[in-house]
């Protein structure tokens, strides 16, 4: 009863201070009443306007992207936006309404920190110094602030529960449910560091064997377990995905940015960022680990290293794993000896970050154990709790207090949303390889009429794009600036009456007409898969919620 009622405390305890922390953080929200112009951010609004745009939820993107059909919210989860949308939907206040679902993320990457630490049974102060200086560490916040990067913003509150859960996979003491949870929320947030977590684990996993020399099959079966019900869950995602992107004639192209050596932020640059605690510098973004999270990398390996008898292999494989993630960040590492290797569709080394902020924050938890005074104990966590707050809330006054150098770095308030940096559109990423090289072309509404370049604006419709043109001739010949991802998944008319299209050299639907007047409209005809995928990831929760159930009425007795 004690013990039940210490806990409790203790989770009341970090419960109010994870609210307060998130709360501080909303002072420049309410200081400036907008969102700040990061890299990323006019593309995931056009992503948002999509979705805001209709009734329903759109296939392809016909409002934004240059009404270009994009079908990048099939290609990006799109899972963790509709909760967002409806509440826009029904009391309007969009920013307002994106602050706190961010915030929200914040909330749910502490308590996600609360409980792996509490999995692992560590008291109230180390789940109290990881959960802070992880969420509020300097790459997190500039994910969110300076690169606006939503997606792996969402995905970074994940990491804690899939590590921790798959290392009690590992070692046969449960965590099949953390790491569900882990997946499935990093699946629905982005799939880069969907792509990078799962190569990531199956090289641990490998290592784990080898050094063991034994293979144990209920640990790989607990293992496939998740996978399948990963696999069901998050069908929604993964099978239109897999669908379309096997589908589309030519293979997809997933960006626009694309290198055959990966180049880290030079060491003059990483310093200038660090020494200064900024997020931009005057020569360009300043992706770091910040100033703190070094700082304490430091300090963690000379700990680690003076009392190395009192830390297990499994937290000194921690902090190895954190020192080569932030190795991996500069150029010390050759990523020259990985030309045109896979591995370069991560586009740039900083990503790793995320993984060295991880490591460290759980090794200085882990190094506050040492202290055998309470006090002291309570003493330092409460100092490192303002440090890390000190120092994020710091470099995002930094950011925000810099000159604007660019229309990229506009701010999203109520007043510009229903038409932020109008006219530029958002990049267009997920499309055909085929329409690379012809990329400033349709991008920006050119067409190809009649061996001419014609500039054709579309009036977008759900799922669909309509165009007027009047010719002198009745014979024409049209490329339109719409992509196409498929040679029958299309509806093409003109002044009503069906056509035949084609796939062009430019990667975009192409086809002929006899008339003058034009009024064509392509349409995009839903497949099955994207209509009804739903409902297979819909009845694998509940067959999930079900074994649950079972699982916990079966234990007691």
């Amino acid at each position: 009863m004690i013990l039940k009622h210490r806990l409790r405390c203790s989770l009341s305890t970090n419960f109010f201070i994870f609210i307060l922390i998130t709360l501080v953080f909303q002072y420049f929200y309410v200081k400036y009443r907008s969102l700040p112009g990061g890299d990323d951010l006019i593309f995931h609004y056009a992503r948002l306007q999509e979705l805001l745009s209709t009734s329903n939820f759109p296939v392809i993107a016909t409002y934004g992207f240059g009404n270009t059909g994009n079908l990048v919210n099939v290609f990006y989860p799109v899972q963790f936006l509709y909760p967002l949308v409806w509440a826009i939907k029904l009391w309007k206040h969009p920013v307002l309404f994106i602050n706190c679902w961010l915030s929200a993320f914040h909330l749910l990457t502490l308590f996600n920190c609360d409980w792996i630490s509490r999995r692992f049974n560590k008291p109230y102060w180390f789940r109290l110094v990881f959960a802070v200086v992880y969420t509020f560490s300097f790459y997190r916040l500039q994910d969110l602030v300076s690169r606006a990067a939503w997606g792996e913003y969402l995905a970074t509150a994940f990491l804690p529960l899939v590590f921790g859960g798959f290392y009690l996979v590992l070692h046969q003491q449960g965590g099949r449910w953390l790491l569900f949870i882990g997946m499935i929320g990093l699946l629905f947030s982005h799939v880069l560091t969907t792509v990078m977590m799962i190569c990531l684990l199956l090289l641990w996993l490998i290592v784990d064997i080898i050094l063991k020399r034994d293979i144990n099959w209920k640990m790989i079966q607990h293992l496939l377990q998740v996978g399948l019900a990963l696999l069901g869950v998050g069908f929604i995602f993964w099978a239109p995905f897999l669908q379309h992107y096997l589908s589309t004639p030519t293979g997809i192209q997933a960006t626009q940015i694309h290198f055959s050596v990966l180049k880290p932020l030079s060491w003059s640059a990483q310093w200038l960022a660090i020494s200064h605690n900024q997020m931009i510098t005057a020569t360009s973004g300043a992706n770091t680990v910040g100033p703190l999270i070094l700082t304490l990398l430091i300090i963690n390996v000379i700990i680690f290293i003076l009392h190395w008898p009192y830390f297990s292999s499994s937290n000194w494989l921690i902090l190895g794993s954190g020192i080569i993630a932030f190795w991996l960040t500069t150029p010390a590492f050759p990523w020259r000896w990985l030309h045109g290797s896979f591995i370069n569709v991560i586009q740039f080394p900083f990503r790793f970050n995320i993984f060295a902020t991880l490591a460290v924050s759980w090794c200085t938890a882990q190094s506050l154990s040492l202290l055998s005074s309470k006090k002291v104990k309570k003493a330092w966590t409460f100092i490192l709790l303002i440090i890390t707050c000190g120092c994020g809330l710091t470099a995002i006054h930094q950011y925000l207090a810099w000159p604007l150098q660019s229309p990229n770095q506009q701010p999203l308030t109520e007043a510009n949303f229903s038409h932020y940096r109008y006219p530029d559109q958002a990049p267009n990423d997920y499309f055909p390889r085929q329409a690379l090289k012809s990329l400033n072309q349709w991008q920006y509404h050119w067409a190809r009429i009649n061996g001419r370049q014609v500039r054709l604006f579309g009036v977008p419709h759900a799922n669909s794009v309509s165009y007027r043109y009047h010719s002198k001739v009745a014979a024409n010949t049209f490329d339109l600036p719409v992509l196409c991802y498929s040679r029958s998944n299309y509806q093409v008319t003109n002044n009503g009456h069906p056509l035949a299209y084609y796939f062009s050299k430019r990667g975009t639907i192409a086809l002929k007409t006899r008339t003058k007047d034009n009024l064509i409209t392509v349409r995009y005809c839903p497949t099955l898969i994207d209509r009804f995928s739903w409902v297979v990831s819909l009845v694998s929760l509940g067959l999930l919620a079900l074994l649950l159930l079972l699982q916990q009425r079966l234990n007691k007795f």
